[in-house]
Parts: structure tokens; sequence; C-alpha cells
């Protein structure tokens, strides 16, 4: 993990945040939430290709991290080993807990203050990112680009669209309200921004794109984008891969200007 005071302009050498050998670093993924508390979630890989995701909440700081708590998302009666991979970062529910959407266990309302935790239903999408958007609806963007709405909570969805990805999507709730989305496109170098009002006009909202990564055939991956917002401005980090010769591996931070989207 590194850190950066000067609005991302220079950045502190790098620290072992995560000392396991099983910890899966694809799906990593945080949020600060309205009521200030930041969090941090990440994979480790179990028995048998079984996940595990791990709640991670740190102080004001930044420095001073909680020991990892592990998300009880499990489908009750079908033992320790099992898929219960989450979505990349839960979102602010209410009374100060946070919800954690799930597709393969049950998705997960955690109490942060308590500890306590509570099962709830299932995404039916692979790696969902889910916001609520200004009706207070439920809007879930899975792998894929196949966006879903629910009015009672998680309980049952509605399709409302596709957008044309094959990757790992975020997608965060602007301070005025708004849904933005954020995805790489059909060819996996480029990175897209769609700004929506409530998720249900995705098909007539226009995309922009925000990023054009490398294409000279030695970078083989790119990884899920994570989007936030930052005064006037989408930050995102991207990063891309080369599985061949990690020295051509590369972390990007790209800033768009939300008045442009």
């Amino acid at each position: 993990m590194t850190y950066s005071e000067d609005d991302g302009k220079t950045w502190s050498d790098a620290e072992v945040w995560i000392d396991e050998l099983n910890v899966d670093s694809r799906n990593c993924g945080g949020a600060v939430l309205p009521n200030g508390k930041t969090h941090f979630v990440y994979d480790m890989h179990g028995g048998n290709g079984a996940w595990r995701r791990t709640f991670v909440r740190f102080t004001e700081d930044g420095i001073n991290w909680s020991d990892p708590i592990r998300l009880n998302a499990d489908i009750p009666g079908q033992g320790d080993e099992q898929i219960t991979s989450v979505g990349n970062h839960g979102i602010e529910w209410e009374e100060g807990k946070i919800y954690f959407p799930h597709f393969a266990g049950k998705s997960v309302i955690f109490d942060p203050e308590k500890g306590s935790q509570e099962q709830t239903w299932t995404v039916p999408r692979t790696e969902p990112q889910v916001e609520k958007n200004k009706r207070g609806e439920l809007v879930s963007f899975g792998k894929g680009g196949p966006v879903d709405i629910s009015k009672d909570g998680g309980k049952t969805w509605i399709a409302l669209g596709q957008l044309h990805t094959i990757s790992q999507p975020d997608l965060i709730k602007l301070n005025d309200g708004r849904l933005l989305f954020c995805y790489s496109g059909k060819i996996r170098e480029d990175e897209w921004l769609l700004l929506s009002e409530d998720g249900y006009d995705i098909n007539e909202s226009k995309p922009v794109k925000m990023f054009q990564g490398t294409s000279d055939g030695r970078v083989d991956s790119r990884g899920k984008a994570m989007a936030i917002e930052k005064d006037e401005e989408i930050l995102t980090v991207l990063y891309e891969t080369a599985s061949n010769n990690r020295g051509l591996s590369k972390i990007y931070l790209v800033r768009t200007p939300i008045n442009s989207l």
C-alpha cells in the first residue's frame, strides 16, 4: 500500500499490508462512506478454489488498521469449502451498517460498531457492484456489463440493460446522488465512465472514454478499475499486468473532470 500527501503527484514507498500467500490481489477494493468510516476488502483463497472475503476498517489517518474480520457469506449447510466472493466494496446501509453484495453466498449486512453480521439476499450476477440510487433502490452492475435494479432491498431484481464490457466493473454514487459506472471496453484496453441519474437511463446515457491502455502485445491483462469522487474530479486507479514480464506491469491514476461526463 502506498500513500500520497500531495493530491497524487508523488507517492510513498510501498508497504506490505497483507502478508499472506493466499491473498488474491485482483479483487481488492475500498470505500469511504458518508459517515466518514473507511474500509478495505480483499479475497483470500481457501481449499479447493474457495474464496474468502475479509472486511477491514481503518481510522481517519489511514494508518492504524483494525484486525481483519471474515464476512459470514457462506451458504448455510454447504460446509466451509465453497466459493463466497463478493463485490469489491460495500455501501452504507442504515444506522451505520454496511451492505456487502454476494453473488455465490449470501449478501451480508455488517455492523462495524457491534461486530455483528446478518445474512440477506444473494445478488444474481457475477462479481457485482451495488449502489443505492436517489430513490433508495439498489442498482447492481455485474461482470460482463448487466445492470439490474431491486426495489425490495435485494430480494428480487429486474434487468435494466447491458453495458459493453468484459471487465469487473465499479459503480459508485456521487455526492449529488447520481450513479457513475466505470468499466473496461471489449478490447480490455479502453476504460469508460458513464454517468446516470438513477440507473434507468443507462441505454440513453453516453459513455466517455477516459483512458486508452497499452496495445503493444506485451501487456496481457487489464485489471478492474476503482473510482472515487474527489472535489470536482473522478479519480480512477487502473493497472496493467504482463505475466511474462512483471517489469512491464503498471498502475495508473486517471483524473476526469465531472463536468466532462
